[in-house]
């Protein structure tokens, strides 16, 4: 009898156990989902000075720096926003976005007038997951690049691709710009 009391006391402690565990794990779950950032608009600063135009042409991009954008391979990009950010031109800080425009560049056959990178807050600090996020702004429609997409790549880039585990993008995602003659690609981190 003892031991059947004992037992019913372990089962019992055990699935407090279990309870407390999974509840924890849920709300770690919450909390990961909480922060996940949307992406930044590349227009919003102009937006509320009520501007959206863009500067002159003052940097030209290599065609090396956007190789491997399609399936969000962003160390050329990386470098070579790093280096137009150091010259401090043309350069909009938001609070979790810097965007480097007067751009000239070419992504497969798209004309590329700006660039993206996700930042840690306004000073422009990168020691985390959301400086991953990277954008380039297409001078185009959207319809227009969604069919320029499709012949060049079978697919318009609309639907998301995530990695199941981090939820890192696997390919850019396509979004409307803040004019209707622009369009944006960006791949982001995730969870991370």
């Amino acid at each position: 009898m003892a031991r059947r009391v004992l037992v019913t006391l372990l089962l019992l402690v055990l699935c407090v156990v279990a309870g407390v565990f999974f509840a924890m794990h849920e709300r770690g779950l919450q909390k990961s989902v909480a922060t996940i950032q949307s992406p930044p608009k590349p227009m919003a600063a102009a937006e509320k000075s009520k501007s959206t135009t863009r500067p002159k042409t003052q940097y030209v991009l290599n065609p090396k720096d956007l190789e491997g954008f399609e399936k969000c391979a962003n160390g050329p990009l990386t470098e070579a926003i790093g280096k137009l950010i150091a010259t401090g031109r043309n350069v909009r800080k938001e609070d979790n976005a810097w965007w480097i425009e007067g751009l000239s560049a070419d992504f497969v056959g798209l004309p590329v007038v700006a660039v993206g990178t996700g930042v840690c807050n306004r000073e422009g600090e990168v020691a985390c997951g959301w400086a991953m996020y990277k954008a380039i702004v297409i001078s185009k429609p959207l319809d227009e690049v969604q069919s320029h997409l499709i012949d060049k790549f079978g697919d318009n880039f609309t639907v998301q691709e995530r990695d199941p585990d981090t939820n890192i993008t696997l390919r850019p995602i396509l979004a409307p710009g803040e004019s209707t003659n622009e369009s944006y690609l960006f791949c982001d981190s995730g969870w991370l």
